[in-house]
């Protein structure tokens, strides 16, 4: 099943079962030293994930002001944690926040879900929202989902 536009998907239930299927990951508690390094090494401290789901990532993140986005409230509701300043519920097809906002946007394993025809969109509106750097971090599929 391909999601565009359409992020109802992904906010009803079958966007609530993802969110109870990922909760907990022991992957999760290995992420620490790769964001430690990054962050470091691109100097960024305002940073957001876009796409953030439980907080994955998020949980080890230290910088000055730290957000979380995703399109699933349940989701946000689990990523907050110390360390994130606030979640915001919004689309990567069009982010609610102004241009240039943050030194980092990033996202892990989102784009994946974006129908193939709004992937640019995507990406514009990620770059739209960063100042200075961003990272998108996806896997291979053979075909759309």
């Amino acid at each position: 099943m391909t999601v565009g536009t359409n992020d109802a998907l992904w906010r009803g239930p079958f966007g609530d079962d993802y969110v109870e299927r990922n909760a907990v990951s022991p992957l999760y508690e290995k992420r620490g030293l790769f964001w430690k390094a990054f962050i470091e090494k691109y100097k960024s401290e305002s940073v957001l994930e876009v796409g953030c789901g439980v907080g994955g990532n998020l949980r080890h993140i230290e910088v000055n002001w730290l957000v979380g986005m995703d399109v699933n409230r349940n989701a946000l509701d689990l990523a907050v944690t110390p360390n994130v300043d606030t979640v915001w519920e919004g689309t990567v097809n069009a982010i609610p926040l102004p241009d240039g906002m943050f030194s980092l946007v990033f996202s892990v394993g989102v784009l994946i879900h974006v129908a193939p025809a709004d992937v640019v969109k995507a990406i514009q509106e990620m770059f739209r929202v960063s100042s200075k750097h961003v990272a998108l971090m996806e896997y291979q599929a053979d075909e759309d989902i």
